[in-house]
C-alpha cells in the first residue's frame, strides 16, 4: 500500500467525470515517483517544498555530471568512394560510372589498401590502450552504420568487441551532392560551390547537411555515451566528417578558428583514411583526472608523419572571451554599410556613446 500526502487524497475524493479517471491515475503516479526521486518524509505536517537552502542537488553537484574518461575515435579506412573522389579531384571522372552509381554511398566496401589500414590501426589501438585485470579495454564498442565503417571496425581484431552499429554515427549527409564528380558538382552547382567556400561551417548542400548540424548529432549521442558509461573508455569507428564535428565540440574551435584551419590546409591537421583520435580527462604524466577532456592523441597509425607523432598533448581551450576579445574578432571584418540615422540630438545620450566609446578602446588597448 502506497502513501499519499492527505492533500493528493482530497484531491482525488473529489467528484470528477469518468474520463478524468486516467488523469488521476496519472497523477498518482508521478506523485509516487516524485516522492521516491526526492526522499521526502511522508509526515503530512512537512511542507510540499523543502526551503532553496536545504534542496537536495547542491551547485557542487553539477561538478560531478557523469562524463566518459576517455573516448577513442577512428576513421574508417580508404573506401571506394574515397578511390573514385581521389580520381576526380585530379580529372578522372569516369570512375562514376556504371554500377558505381547503382549503390548508396552507404554500402561503399573498403579497398584492399583500407582493409590494411584498419588492420594497422587495431595493431595501434592493441599496442597502445590495454586493458587490465580490472578494467577492460573497452566498455563498449560502436561503430557507424555505413558498410566501410563497419568493416573497419571488423578488422581491428580487438578481443571480446561486441560492437553497437549505430545510425546516429552516419557519414554527413551531402544530399545532391552524393555519387557526383567534381566536374558535375561544378557544373550543376555552380552556386552552391561559391556557397561553400562562403560560408564554410554553416554551408550545407542540397538535400544535405551543414557540419554544424552534424555537431547536434554528436551532441546527442555524447549525452547518452555519458551517462551510460560514465568515466569508462568508448571507441567509436565513423567518418571524417563526425571527426570533425566532434572535434568542434571537444576542442570548442569556433567559426572563425575552423576557417583559419581549413585555408592552412597544414597535412598534420588533416583526418586520414585509418586515422586515430583519442580524448582523455586523465592527465598521461600525473595521473589526475579532470571534468574535461584535456588531453588528445591525433595519429595515423600507418604513417605517423602524416600526423606528426602519436604522443599526447594538451587540448588549449579557453575560459570563454571577454567582452573586449570579442569585439576584436568582430571587428577584424570591415562594414560594407553603416547607419549614422540614429538621433543623437539628445546631449545625454551622445555624451553616454562618447564615454562608452572610449572606455571600450581602452579595454581593448589594454587586452592581453
Amino acid at each position: 500500500c502506497v502513501r499519499v500526502r492527505p492533500m493528493l487524497l482530497a484531491r482525488l475524493r473529489r467528484a470528477r467525470p469518468p474520463g478524468y479517471a486516467h488523469c488521476c491515475a496519472s497523477m498518482l503516479r508521478r506523485s509516487v515517483h516524485f516522492e521516491k526521486r526526492r526522499e521526502l518524509p511522508l509526515d503530512p505536517s512537512e511542507p510540499l517544498w523543502r526551503d532553496p537552502s536545504e534542496q537536495i542537488w547542491s551547485s557542487s553537484d553539477l561538478l560531478k555530471r557523469p562524463r566518459l574518461e576517455e573516448l577513442v575515435l577512428l576513421r574508417h579506412g580508404e573506401s571506394e568512394g574515397n578511390v573514385a573522389y581521389e580520381a576526380s579531384v585530379k580529372g578522372d571522372h569516369s570512375m562514376y560510372s556504371g554500377a558505381f552509381l547503382e549503390r548508396h554511398s552507404a554500402l561503399w566496401r573498403l579497398t584492399e589498401k583500407g582493409e590494411d589500414q584498419a588492420k594497422i590501426a587495431g595493431e595501434w589501438l592493441r599496442n597502445n590502450i590495454k586493458g587490465s585485470s580490472d578494467r577492460r579495454q573497452f566498455d563498449c564498442h560502436f561503430t557507424s552504420e555505413y558498410v566501410r565503417a563497419m568493416e573497419t571496425a571488423g578488422l581491428l581484431g580487438l578481443a571480446g568487441a561486441r560492437w553497437r552499429p549505430e545510425v546516429m554515427l552516419r557519414e554527413r549527409d551531402w544530399g545532391e551532392y552524393d555519387l557526383r564528380s567534381q566536374l558535375q558538382r561544378r557544373e550543376a552547382f555552380e552556386d552552391y560551390e561559391a556557397r561553400r567556400r562562403r560560408e564554410s561551417l554553416f554551408w550545407a548542400p542540397p538535400g544535405g547537411e551543414s557540419l554544424a548540424q552534424v555537431v547536434q548529432r554528436v551532441d546527442a549521442f555524447l549525452l547518452f555515451v555519458n551517462r551510460r558509461f560514465a568515466n569508462g573508455r568508448v571507441i567509436v569507428t565513423c567518418h571524417g566528417e563526425l571527426m570533425w564535428a566532434f572535434r568542434l565540440r571537444f576542442e570548442r574551435l569556433s567559426q572563425l578558428r575552423y576557417r583559419e584551419m581549413q585555408a592552412e590546409n597544414c597535412a598534420q591537421q588533416k583526418i586520414q583514411n585509418g586515422q586515430i583520435i583519442v580524448y582523455s580527462r586523465r592527465c598521461p604524466e600525473t595521473g589526475t583526472l579532470h571534468k574535461h577532456f584535456r588531453f588528445m592523441r591525433f595519429v595515423c597509425p600507418w604513417d605517423i608523419s602524416r600526423s606528426g607523432g602519436d604522443g599526447w598533448f594538451p587540448i588549449e581551450r579557453s575560459g570563454g572571451l571577454t567582452g573586449a576579445e570579442l569585439l576584436r574578432q568582430a571587428r577584424s571584418f570591415p562594414r560594407i554599410y553603416n547607419n549614422r540615422s540614429c538621433s543623437m540630438t539628445d546631449p545625454e545620450l551622445k555624451r553616454r556613446v562618447t564615454r562608452y566609446r572610449a572606455s571600450a578602446s581602452s579595454a581593448i588597448d589594454r587586452a592581453p
